[in-house]
């Protein structure tokens, strides 16, 4: 046992496991467990050996960092550029939460540490603490998963960049380091000494790795100064390792290479298809000027190819991705391909090319064997890869937040055959796109030139936010102007109108199944509340704002950087009736769970003891102040019986027709989940993990009132990811619903708590003309989505 009931897993390969890890941090309940030590127990070597200082700028990478307290103990000695990464989604969310607003700078992010997202040379220094003793298990497993985890830390540390091993030096593992790190890499040995408690018998070791800048094979030191009580036969097998390796070393004896991956077998034959086949090798020559990794795959019998054999190349940076790392992506991309026979091949990480024609012509000569037999000679084998359609792109601003990573806004033009708009014209569409999950676009905007009115420009306002000034804007790189003419008289803004993403559409679409209850509310004067986890750059719930009559929108977004940029470059806004809130999506939707369940509604009657989500419960949330000169004239009016405010296109102020109903009930009528996943590599994008989850789901339908609709945008090209999330939902809510997006990749959820025809039309087409007869009402619907065309798409699943 490891802990009060935590158990060993059953197989020391489980190690290797997200699975066993998130049942491992769940049992913890947020209980620190360390491996071999403490910040206390190696802080004075490692200060010492390494050449670091508490007050020095290094970035610091920590892989597979669990729930140990090392790295905040490290940012509270001084240093603060510390990324933590871990496989598991249960502690890097319990490690956000607990660490996001007391060490703002650290970094909390799901990868897997065997395939970093990170580019090369980024860190000053890797501390792993037990984890390359975890993923290589007993000395006769194999040692795939610790050579790759050593391969990436070579990759991603910069020259004179260091990697901090602390290890019980298992014959297996110090054999695996000193053959690693051979030429170009000085490697130290240090004995350590604990001053807490240790559950192992076996002495703790600091292996010290730096990345030299000059190539050179200079002997291991191994320093034993430092040990206490140790045991004698582990001392005795370290000694024995690191002498017979020095002898290698000074007799020019070994290879100073690091292990490399299976060579392709010469008895494999190409010369014919074989339906079904996938091999993987590395590529590369003496001649050739880049390496690369293939994968072979011959088409399924159930294909019928366009292409006898054909190569894809792997988009720069994306090797990573489910699509192209994982198996089921690869056959998708074969697939979509047709071709007989595709070679799939990507760059080794640490090879950068400015010209796709340069390494077509150094691929060529090395897929020629791989080739079908008729095809050798042939000059007709298509090179492909992945575009984005995009014509022209103009990077307006790129910021950096130490909770989403690196953030870039940009304003691109689609070719024509690419834009999706029925509008004609110039078109100008602005992204915003997180660097972690590049190949995902986050949010994209249409940007429209605007005629302005006097009384506009004499408040100055700006719905688009495009020239607006930021009350709070930070110093630093000066945003570009966008690649739109700009013309006398006009302003150029976002359309909130317009729902650029598909799948935005379709979340409003899913109002349909409640727009009985809607017209209900409505008729009632019952406040009715919305809550949208997850900002984006704002757009959706700008048009929720101006287009659909809720009384009470909150937006829970984690990350106050990604607020920052919606309200300068989308024109986000907030007012009496929309608040940005920074906190934990989760978090918010279980408060209003907790509160809801405390006191239950009779009869339909809304509870008015119950106290409500307004941003600030119990502390744990902060709203943003709002930044928008929109609203600088507050309603004289009592909050509770405000008049809704509507904004056209132009920014013209519009008052309802209805009064809010006075109400202290928390409980939600619309909860959407527009979340996107930190690890793209899983194939899960949206939503994170944790909101598949059961605690999840058994708050979000507690936190519904009465009617009420959770409405979630998924999106996976891994089948089993909409599967899964289906069967969880089936599970708490009474009816489920789909509305497929984009071919099986992006699909939008919804499910209810009570049975919609309850009291409801049975006919889907009755509920869409009701839902257009109120969103007209309340406000012009202009370029809104087409929603008699979206609800083609729905479908019931339970």
């Amino acid at each position: 046992m490891m802990g009060t009931g935590v158990p060993l897993p059953k197989d020391l390969k489980e190690f290797s496991t997200a699975k066993y890890w998130d049942s491992f941090f769940n049992a913890r309940r947020g209980k620190p467990f360390e491996w071999y030590g403490e910040w206390k127990d190696i802080s004075k070597l490692f200060l010492a050996q390494c050449g670091v200082s508490t007050d020095s700028k290094e970035k610091v990478l920590i892989p597979g960092c669990g729930n140990s307290t090392l790295s905040a103990d490290m940012y509270d000695a001084g240093f603060t550029d510390i990324t933590n990464i871990d496989f598991s989604r249960v502690v890097i969310s319990e490690m956000l939460r607990q660490h996001v607003r007391s060490r703002p700078r650290m970094r909390w992010l799901v990868m897997d540490m065997t395939k970093m997202q990170f580019s090369d040379s980024s860190f000053d220094v890797v501390v792993d603490k037990g984890g390359l003793d975890a993923i290589l298990g007993e000395p006769e497993d194999e040692s795939t998963a610790g050579v790759a985890l050593l391969s990436e830390v070579k990759r991603v540390l910069r020259p004179n960049g260091k990697l901090v091993v602390i290890t019980l030096a298992q014959q297996h593992v110090i054999e695996l380091l000193l053959l690693t790190f051979r030429e170009g890499w000085h490697l130290s040995i240090y004995a350590l000494q604990l001053t807490s408690s240790s559950p192992s018998s076996l002495q703790p070791f600091m292996v010290i790795a730096k990345k030299e800048t000059r190539a050179k094979l200079p002997l291991v030191s191994l320093d034993l100064s430092w040990q206490g009580a140790s045991n004698k036969y582990q001392m005795e097998d370290v000694v024995k390792a690191v002498d017979h390796e020095n002898v290698l070393r000074s007799q020019g004896l070994c290879e100073a290479k690091a292990p490399k991956s299976p060579e392709i077998n010469p008895e494999d034959s190409y010369e014919s298809l074989h339906p079904g086949r996938r091999l993987t090798m590395n590529l590369g020559s003496h001649r050739s000027q880049y390496n690369y990794t293939a994968v072979i795959m011959d088409a399924k019998e159930d294909i019928i190819p366009e292409y006898r054999c054909a190569v894809f190349l792997v988009p720069k940076g994306r090797a990573h991705e489910w699509l192209f790392s994982s198996v089921e992506g690869q056959w998708q991309v074969a697939e979509s391909t047709k071709a007989g026979r595709l070679i799939l091949v990507a760059l080794a990480p640490n090879q950068y090319v400015d010209n796709i024609l340069n390494v077509k012509d150094d691929l060529s000569p090395l897929v020629k064997c791989l080739l079908p037999l008729d095809c050798r000679e042939s000059s007709n084998v298509p090179y492909m890869t992945q575009g984005d359609g995009i014509s022209t792109r103009n990077i307006l601003d790129e910021v950096e937040s130490p909770l989403t990573g690196a953030m870039l806004v940009e304003d691109v033009f689609l070719s024509e055959e690419n834009t999706s708009s029925n509008k004609s014209g110039e078109e100008c569409f602005r992204r915003l796109v997180f660097r972690r999950n590049p190949n995902l676009i986050q949010s994209e905007a249409l940007v429209v030139r605007v005629k302005t009115s006097p009384k506009a420009e004499e408040k100055g306002k700006n719905v688009g936010g495009t020239g607006r000034k930021h009350p709070n804007k930070k110093k630093g790189k000066p945003a570009k102007d966008s690649g739109l003419t700009q013309k006398q008289g006009e302003e150029l803004r976002i359309d909130h109108s317009y729902l650029a993403s598909p799948y935005h559409g379709g979340m409003i679409a899913a109002l349909i199944l409640v727009s009985n209850n809607l017209e209900n509310w409505l008729a009632s004067k019952q406040q009715i509340r919305c809550m949208i986890v997850g900002l984006g750059a704002g757009l959706l719930p700008m048009f929720v704002h101006n287009h659909l009559p809720f009384d009470d929108i909150q937006i829970v977004e984690l990350d106050p950087v990604v607020g920052d940029v919606a309200k300068k470059h989308f024109g986000f806004i907030e007012d009496e009736r929309m608040k940005l809130v920074i906190g934990d999506g989760i978090d918010a939707v279980q408060e209003i769970a907790d509160t809801a369940t405390t006191s239950s509604p009779q009869n339909g009657i809304e509870d008015a003891e119950r106290s409500t989500f307004d941003g600030g419960l119990n502390g744990k949330y902060t709203s943003e102040e709002s930044s928008s000169e929109l609203h600088e004239e507050e309603s004289t009016a009592s909050p509770s019986h405000a008049i809704l405010k509507k904004l056209d296109l132009n920014g013209e102020e519009k008052p309802s027709q209805r009064s809010a109903a006075t109400s202290t009930d928390s409980r939600l009528h619309v909860l959407i989940v527009d979340a996107d996943s930190e690890d793209p590599s899983s194939g899960l994008s949206c939503p994170p993990q944790e909101f598949i989850e059961d605690k999840f789901l058994i708050a979000a339908r507690d936190a519904l009132a009465e009617g009420g609709v959770l409405i979630i945008n998924v999106v996976s090209r891994a089948t089993a990811h909409h599967v899964t999330y289906v069967a969880q939902l089936k599970k708490y809510f009474v009816e489920v619903y789909d509305i497929e997006v984009n071919e099986d990749v992006n699909r939008v959820l919804i499910a209810l708590p009570q049975p919609r025809n309850k009291g409801a039309s049975s006919d889907i087409m009755h509920d869409l003309s009701k839902l257009e007869k109120i969103v007209t009402q309340f406000a012009p619907w202009l370029s809104g989505p087409d929603l008699k065309e979206i609800v083609k798409s729905l479908k019931r699943l339970k």
